[in-house]
């Protein structure tokens, strides 16, 4: 049993300041101001340090603080270390199932999953729930959070399905054990709403998230994070709503609270700026967009370089910014970038690495590298085979995109042959007027075209002229270039 150590009471090292110093940093955490919340943890620890012994549980609660507060400040390793630290000192004092290790477990899953390494979150979860199952009442909020934990690190994983599974559970504990106002319920309604979005129903997930704003509202000071996280959500769902002037204003509301709450090179401000910048993209401010782009990368280089998956993510809309501009050759350069930090991840995302051969391989077919192109592409094409069901909508895009090099290469009827691969895919996948059919339609046509067949490339032109009219605004680019493939093969 550890003991305390025999030291003089003074005004500046004793126990009960470090309790006292604990409490306001807790405080300072409430209300969202971590650095803070930092500085007093720390002074609890140094007077913890000189009056305890090192396996003392008041300092494992010091540790686990720190950690907390490096977390909110989005410094995932030296949260970890902290964790790690306090882990340390509690398993050979405490018995296996006491709750406390059940909470370091779902902290140290937490920053495992920030960190993207969700095998390990998912491990540490399920350890803190194999602890708190047996011995919590099936309505105890500390398992709502276990399965809250555990539902994030299958939305992250893409599961959606399971994470909603995982997130109800939460949800009904916690409407049955918590104030209808609580944080945490705010919490649950916005991952609801996330997974809600993933699955496309966006009407839903803004209904989730206005619940949640609400909640927060009525709880939080007017610059707390978790008000600028919600007001990220409402911006999203308008973005994949295409409301895009109601998305900048919504990411806006949410940049203004971040610049104040956060540090400089927080993590959640990088994503802010990468929102905005999305946003600017879709609405062809293509200047404005590689601004954010730029920032957003520059913040994550810093905070976390080890983090490629994001890091990738902007090195890719990056390439996709010159893409538009025609800076053909900087958008090369940017999308080998995303493509050699995706090619080192473990365990691999197969669909963000076929994003990037095809990304690669369309800046080199727009500098006219034709057989390079056609290699990035085929690429593309079999790390989709390693992941996808056969007639998944992504190999449609693929096999568009094969099938223009080969055009390009003057090989017709392969280029056709793609063409209508993909065609067949969409037909299955999409409604009869999705914008991507009006793109398959229109390469189509130009095959026709080059093979002088002027009867059907006129056929396939007026179907996607059709479709698009239907799926575009009336200023799109796409509409236009559609347009004026008819017109120039009218008469012909």
């Amino acid at each position: 049993m550890s003991k305390q150590k025999s030291t003089p009471i003074t005004s500046t090292n004793h126990p009960d300041l470090a309790m006292t110093y604990n409490n306001i940093g807790l405080e300072h955490r409430n209300l969202g101001n971590y650095p803070e919340a930092l500085i007093c943890h720390r002074k609890a620890r140094e007077i913890k340090q000189q009056s305890l012994s090192p396996n003392h549980p008041d300092l494992a609660m010091t540790y686990n603080n720190i950690g907390l507060a490096h977390r909110n400040l989005g410094n995932y390793p030296r949260a970890l270390i902290y964790y790690k630290k306090t882990l340390k000192i509690q398993k050979p004092s405490l018995p296996h199932n006491h709750p406390d290790l059940a909470m370091t477990y779902n902290n140290i899953g937490i920053v495992h999953r920030n960190r993207c390494d969700y095998p390990k979150a998912l491990s540490y979860h399920k350890k803190a729930l194999k602890i708190q199952k047996p011995s919590l009442p099936p309505n105890h909020r500390d398992l709502a959070s276990s399965y809250n934990n555990i539902g994030a690190v299958y939305y992250s994983m893409r599961n959606y399905p399971k994470a909603l599974s995982y997130y109800n559970k939460s949800l009904e504990i916690w409407q049955k054990s918590l104030p209808h106002n609580h944080p945490d319920l705010a919490m649950i309604y916005n991952n609801i709403g996330l997974v809600h979005r993933n699955l496309d129903d966006y009407p839903k997930a803004l209904s989730y998230y206005k619940i949640t704003l609400e909640i927060q509202k009525s709880s939080l000071r007017l610059n707390h994070p978790n008000l600028a996280v919600s007001y990220s959500n409402i911006g999203a769902a308008h973005y994949n709503m295409r409301n895009y002037r109601e998305a900048l204003s919504y990411y806006n509301k949410s940049l203004e609270i971040r610049q104040k709450s956060l540090s400089l090179d927080h993590p959640d401000l990088a994503m802010t700026y990468n929102h905005i910048g999305l946003v600017h993209y879709n609405m062809r401010n293509y200047s404005k967009a590689l601004f954010y782009y730029r920032k957003s990368l520059e913040i994550r280089q810093k905070s976390d370089p080890r983090n490629h998956r994001d890091v990738a993510v902007f090195y890719n809309n990056i390439g996709l910014v010159h893409d538009s501009m025609k800076n053909y050759a900087e958008a090369l350069s940017s999308h080998e970038k995303a493509l050699l930090l995706r090619q080192k991840l473990l365990p691999p995302n197969y669909s963000d690495l076929a994003m990037s051969y095809n990304n690669v391989g369309l800046a080199h077919r727009n500098l006219d590298d034709y057989p390079r192109a056609l290699s990035s592409h085929e690429e593309a094409l079999k790390t989709q085979k390693l992941s996808l069901p056969h007639n998944h909508f992504d190999f449609a895009m693929t096999y568009n995109n094969i099938g223009i090099v080969h055009r390009n290469l003057g090989d017709y009827s392969k280029a056709l042959s793609y063409h209508k691969k993909a065609l067949r895919i969409q037909k299955l996948s999409f409604f009869p007027n999705h914008r991507d059919l009006a793109g398959s339609y229109n390469n189509i046509g130009a095959v026709h075209c080059g093979m002088r067949n002027y009867p059907k490339a006129r056929t396939f032109y007026e179907h996607a002229i059709q479709i698009a009219q239907q799926s575009l605004p009336a200023n799109h680019p796409n509409l236009q270039k559609y347009t004026n493939n008819f017109e120039s093969i009218k008469n012909k």
